[in-house]
């Protein structure tokens, strides 16, 4: 089971229906030990409905820092004006290394669990456009 999760994702909507953005989290697990930090990208492919309402399918990849294993994330969720909620399944992949004097086992393992997510928009860039007049 996981615990409290806190991700930050920075990143830019290409279109209406792609977004790409670089995160960071901090992950509490509830069943073992420490805590992990992810770094990973993200990428979220998005339905619109109308301006206030959007499902979507994100897909996140990339490294947990602590302990240099790979990480996994997958779902689908729906945006609401500024708001996020999206479940789905995440995986991280650790090298581990256990053992007390000077005899270590060595072992690589995976870690799936499924997460609930509800999120918010802070901060918006307004779009950007370009007309271009022929001659003056």
């Amino acid at each position: 089971m996981t615990g409290p999760i806190i991700e930050t994702i920075h990143g830019i909507r290409i279109t209406n229906y792609v977004f790409l953005g670089i995160g960071m989290g901090l992950h509490y697990p509830i069943e073992y030990g420490d805590p992990f930090v992810p770094l990973f990208t993200d990428l979220k492919l998005y339905y619109p409905v109308n301006g206030r309402i959007a499902p979507f399918l994100n897909v996140d990849t990339g490294l947990e820092l602590c302990d240099g294993g790979m990480y996994f994330s997958a779902g689908a969720g729906l945006k609401y004006k500024r708001r996020q909620f999206s479940a789905g399944v995440r995986c991280n992949e650790a090298d581990s290394f256990s053992g007390s004097y000077g005899h270590y086992s060595h072992g690589y393992g995976s870690t799936y669990y499924g997460y609930l997510k509800a999120g918010f928009m802070f901060w918006r860039l307004p779009a950007i456009h370009a007309d271009v007049y022929p001659g003056g």
